[in-house]
């Protein structure tokens, strides 16, 4: 049955290269609702087609929270099959994904606190889908090594609810701050970050021959 649901009155933007799950886990947490999945089925959503970039779903989730159709399929990884999803057109194998063992750019999150220094962190801070690949281990906008900060037992069991996995690890971001270091992106990240349509924010020069 498909439900017209009244848009959130209550609801919070979009980050840079933010998959749908992250913003619908952030929202979760916003509203206090116990978990993302608990959040959408209250609204007769289904997370997991969310978190697997169902069109459909996507298109009733944009409608309610505010967001860009266009903007959370971009980001929102999408399932082909058990092993394989798309990321803005590109073809990745689960086995080259960062789904379960996510990182984090402590200068991503620490920005996202500073917009939101009214929210609490796991509502203010959004992963982002380049942090997804396996192989791109340098954040575009800082130029900073991305820093794990959750994996599987992290996420018991709410799979693809970040702000659950990420909650602990958001408590120290000195922690986290020193766990990074500054480096150039490699060619083969600047490569795999084209081929994502992703574009630094701001200039961050790729390592030479």
């Amino acid at each position: 049955m498909i439900v017209e649901l009244d848009p959130l009155e209550e609801t919070l933007p979009q980050l840079p290269f933010e998959p749908a799950p992250s913003l619908a886990s952030r929202l979760a947490a916003f509203h206090r609702a116990g978990n993302a999945r608990q959040f959408c089925w209250d609204q007769y959503l289904r997370f997991e087609r969310i978190a697997h970039g169902d069109r459909d779903e996507l298109t009733r989730f944009s409608a309610f929270v505010g967001a860009d159709l266009e903007e959370l399929a971009r980001w929102t990884p999408s399932m082909v099959s058990k092993n394989r999803f798309t990321l803005n057109g590109e073809m990745i194998s689960s086995f080259r994904s960062r789904r379960i063992r996510v990182r984090l750019c402590p200068a991503c999150a620490e920005e996202d606190m500073a917009a939101a220094p009214d929210l609490p962190p796991d509502a203010a801070v959004g992963i982002r889908a380049f942090a997804l690949v396996e192989s791109i281990r340098t954040c575009p906008v800082h130029g900073l090594g991305l820093v794990q900060v959750a994996d599987r037992t992290t996420f018991g069991d709410h799979g693809d609810d970040y702000a659950i996995a990420v909650d602990e690890a958001l408590e120290d971001i000195d922690d986290l701050r020193s766990r990074s270091v500054q480096r150039p992106i490699t060619r083969f990240e600047a490569y795999l970050l084209g081929r994502l349509g992703v574009v630094a924010m701001k200039v961050v020069h790729s390592e030479r021959d």
